[in-house]
């Protein structure tokens, strides 16, 4: 069986990962059979439910409990994706990880014997939130490793950051990779059809070196899951007493003027209109100050009488 390519989506909370792989999906799903895996920190399935808005065909593995770069999860994800693989028969593998890993390894986790039998890396992507970038780049290491390892590096958010932030990020992120090709976009908004095409060449990942990995962040998660429907003006009240401590929110939101898709990326909230979600009420938060048990309590006021229900890990 001949191998497969593998394209890597990494960067992290927040900068933009999952609207590449919904316009990758856009641009690509017509013309070749894809196979996605999707890797989220925590328990949930918000960002699937996302893809799948897009009503393009694709096959989708969702591993949500921890990264896929952890030796803990390697023995389901190659389980996992060799039955992928044996039963949809793709073109290609897209991996899009949880924005906390740290995918520094990728290129020895894929010269494993069981991997390499069935993929090759092909291309790696990191989308770079710019109007956030300062405010966590340079204290987390994850964040360098998703650099380092990039083919394509994607300085996203553009309109929201001043051209002289946005020409500070990319010195920054260049004099990091000198090897990676280097976007300014705004919502992720880049031609990936080139890169589909092209003959195979030896990733940036593989010239990285030994570093070691990052071991786990000290992050708290929590989900949060509920049949009923709240008022918008109550869910902006729950949001906003955890903005300033939470690094990242989203999900799905049934509410009485209608569904709604939430969005936190470091205190910036977007809440937009989801009328064609029809499933039940799911946010997932990640931080590390915010008291989950609080949360919860609090979630669970949003949907009287019914009681919420809240998963940590």
């Amino acid at each position: 069986m001949p191998q497969i390519p593998l394209f890597l989506i990494t960067g992290y909370l927040g900068a933009g990962k999952t609207t590449l792989l919904k316009n990758i999906i856009n641009r690509q799903a017509d013309n070749r059979k894809i196979a996605v895996v999707q890797n989220e920190f925590a328990p949930s399935g918000v960002d699937g439910m996302e893809l799948k808005r897009t009503g393009k065909p694709f096959k989708i593995l969702e591993l949500n409990r921890g990264s896929v770069f952890c030796i803990c999860l390697f023995a389901d994800f190659y389980r996992l994706l060799s039955a992928l693989i044996d039963e949809y028969k793709p073109d290609v593998v897209i991996v899009e990880v949880t924005g906390l890993a740290d995918p520094i390894a990728v290129a020895q986790l894929l010269e494993t014997p069981e991997l390499k039998a069935r993929v090759y890396l092909k291309h790696v992507w990191c989308v770079v939130d710019v109007a956030a970038y300062s405010r966590y780049a340079r204290k987390i290491k994850q964040v360098i490793h998703q650099i380092l390892v990039a083919d394509t590096i994607l300085l996203n958010k553009c309109d929201r950051a001043a051209p002289d932030e946005i020409e500070l990020v990319k010195k920054e992120t260049i004099a990091l990779n000198p090897f990676a090709a280097v976007e300014t976009v705004s919502f992720a908004g880049t031609n990936p059809d080139n890169i589909f095409d092209a003959q195979f060449s030896a990733s940036v990942a593989g010239r990285v070196g030994q570093e070691t990995p990052c071991p786990r962040p000290p992050v708290e998660t929590a989900v949060l899951r509920q049949a009923g429907a709240t008022t918008r003006q109550a869910l902006e009240t729950f949001i906003g007493k955890y903005a300033a401590t939470v690094w990242r929110l989203k999900g799905f939101v049934r509410c009485r003027e209608g569904n709604v898709s939430v969005q936190l990326v470091f205190g910036d909230l977007k809440i937009t209109g989801a009328g064609d979600y029809d499933g039940p009420t799911e946010i997932v938060a990640l931080g590390d100050e915010f008291d989950a048990k609080t949360m919860h309590e609090d979630f669970a006021r949003l949907f009287p009488p019914f009681l919420a229900t809240c998963i940590e890990i």
